[in-house]
């Protein structure tokens, strides 16, 4: 009886096994369709695809569409068969030597329509061990391209993310404006790691050597207090990033003693200059891949300087304020000097408001209000 049950099973796994060199290449165009949420024109092929018992494997994958390519060497999934709920659920994914490239076709359709992607959460009911190796992402939209290199070891466990381990090795980002080369993240010990920028230029300005420390916890990037050369001799910065379940991220940044005297002078040298000495926060949160949240908050007690000498950085905001409002901006922030000053700004719907109220013993006060409608995504 035992003898005929194996045989069974053996010959049931199988014809799985058969089935899946079949239709393996049509298997793999179904997920995408319908787990990525793609309008999949695509050509889609699988060299080898092997089950066992505990496993499935696919090797030398390729998909090629108009405006993204992703070919992989190697991607292993192992999963467990038990006698409680849930009665299959992953235990292991593993990634190795991927490319992915994707470049702006100017044809992308609208998704805002479409269902949210179901992902069948109860697979991941105990933890499961990511493994990514060796993965290439290559990505271009206009002038903007970035290429980069990284490896990721990681536990994720319904909507819990346990980093284990994780480099990225050579990331540019190229602009016509902006440029970062050979960004590296490192793990420098246990939950600990260092980001190293050798470079970042802005326009025509060059910085070097960038250090800044991560401490990975659960769900959690830590960015301990440090200084910054953006913000003044002075400036310190701390910040963190939750992020809980699979589509939300929360991000919190204090600053201490910051100065935009550098960021202006590098955005906007000849047509503005600021001095003072600002602390304050940023709160932002992306929901469902969507900005759901921005609050910020900044407040100088010690005195400063402003002085608008040009408008060219400045025309844009016509957009949002009316005339009389427009020139008041530009004239009353010539040459001002002040005691006290508040800068924030909130997100209501789709509309972000940006507030900014100085006052002056010998100048007065400045209270301007601009309302940036319909920048960000989200919920009204």
């Amino acid at each position: 009886m035992l003898n005929k049950i194996i045989k069974t099973l053996l010959l049931i796994a199988a014809l799985i096994i058969l089935l899946i060199a079949v239709f393996r290449n049509n298997i793999v165009k179904f997920y995408i369709e319908n787990y990525a949420g793609k309008d999949l024109k695509a050509e889609c092929k699988v060299n080898k695809a092997d089950l066992w018992f505990d496993r499935i494997s696919f090797k030398d994958l390729t998909v090629k569409a108009a405006d993204y390519d992703v070919i992989a060497k190697s991607i292993t999934v192992k999963f467990k068969v038990q006698k409680e709920k849930p009665l299959f659920c992953i235990s292991d994914i593993s990634l190795a030597d991927v490319i992915f490239r994707l470049k702006s076709t100017g044809n992308t359709k609208s998704v805002s329509g479409k269902k949210p992607i179901a992902i069948p959460l109860g697979v991941f009911a105990k933890p499961v061990r990511l493994n990514l190796e060796n993965i290439n992402i290559s990505l271009k939209s206009g002038s903007l391209e970035i290429n980069s290199n990284f490896a990721i070891i990681a536990e994720v466990s319904r909507g819990t993310i346990l980093l284990k381990d994780a480099s990225i090795s050579d990331l540019d980002i190229r602009s016509q404006d902006f440029e970062i080369t050979n960004l590296n993240l490192k793990r420098f010990r246990k939950n600990l790691y260092l980001i190293r920028i050798p470079r970042i230029r802005v326009k025509e300005k060059k910085f070097e050597n960038f250090f800044i420390p991560v401490k990975a916890n659960v769900n959690q990037l830590l960015f301990p207090r440090a200084k910054n050369p953006f913000l003044g001799p002075a400036g310190f910065v701390s910040a963190k990033c939750d992020f809980e379940g699979y589509d939300s991220l929360c991000f919190n940044a204090n600053f201490k003693d910051a100065s935009f005297e550098k960021i202006v002078d590098t955005f906007a040298p000849e047509d503005a200059a600021v001095r003072g000495l600002f602390d304050g926060s940023i709160n932002a949160c992306l929901s469902a891949f969507k900005v759901s949240k921005i609050q910020a908050n900044f407040i100088n007690k010690g005195n400063g300087f402003i002085n608008v000498k040009k408008e060219s950085s400045f025309v844009f905001l016509k957009n949002y304020l009316d005339a009389p409002s427009y020139n008041a901006l530009i004239d009353n922030f010539k040459n001002y000097e002040y005691n006290m000053g508040v800068i924030s700004a909130g997100k209501e719907g789709n509309t972000l408001n940006l507030t900014l109220d100085f006052t002056s013993d010998s100048m007065g006060r400045r209270n301007i209000m601009v309302n940036f409608h319909d920048v960000l995504g989200g919920t009204q």
